[in-house]
């Protein structure tokens, strides 16, 4: 089993970036880590979510388990029937797969106000996750550790989804990452902790 964590992704990207000096004070980026912080305090350490990974065709394929851990949340990824080869993954703002085949009422990705793609220079979004391989019988397994995201982000009042679309995300093509369309997709619940 490869275990992929966001966290490694995320120093080894930060690593070989350098931001220039700026003589303006940013009290944004302090809002925002006041604010993530506040979220990873309502959750509770040790929650957990389920959510059952449907298909295109409304099959269940696997189910996706989420815990609050410190400083962020691991989601863990079990699939028996996802296509061959390697696939996008993302976590979407709506936990709504009602819309089988095409899991469009999933909504934009978990902060997508940014730039997409862990190698984009500007940095990522906290709904970016690695790519996660399939074999040639369908079964996939990743783990993936978000300090950009809290159970609370899954499980507030409109939910969360988590998406594998047809084709890997290249890290860096807006808006996906070139990663095709949305293939399955798992429904977190609104307060499901």
């Amino acid at each position: 089993m490869i275990r992929i964590t966001y966290l490694t992704v995320a120093i080894a990207c930060l690593a070989g970036c350098e931001q220039a000096p700026s003589d303006v004070e940013e009290t944004a980026p302090l809002a925002s880590q006041a604010s993530a912080q506040k979220q990873l305090n309502e959750s509770p350490f040790g929650g957990r979510s389920r959510a059952r990974l449907i298909d295109a065709r409304g099959v269940r394929i696997g189910e996706v388990f989420a815990w609050q851990g410190r400083g962020g949340v691991l989601i863990q990824v079990r699939s028996q029937g996802l296509p061959p080869g390697t696939h996008g993954v993302h976590v979407h703002a709506e936990g709504d797969c009602r819309d089988v085949g095409v899991f469009k009422a999933s909504g934009g990705h978990v902060g997508g106000g940014g730039p997409h793609g862990f190698l984009h220079p500007d940095g990522t979004h906290s709904g970016d996750l690695p790519n996660i391989y399939a074999h040639d019988d369908g079964r996939a397994q990743a783990d993936y550790f978000s300090a950009a995201l809290s159970l609370s982000d899954l499980t507030d009042l409109d939910g969360a989804a988590l998406i594998i679309h047809a084709v890997q995300d290249d890290y860096q093509s807006q808006p996906i990452g070139g990663a095709g369309v949305r293939i399955a997709c798992a429904a977190f619940e609104p307060g499901a902790q």
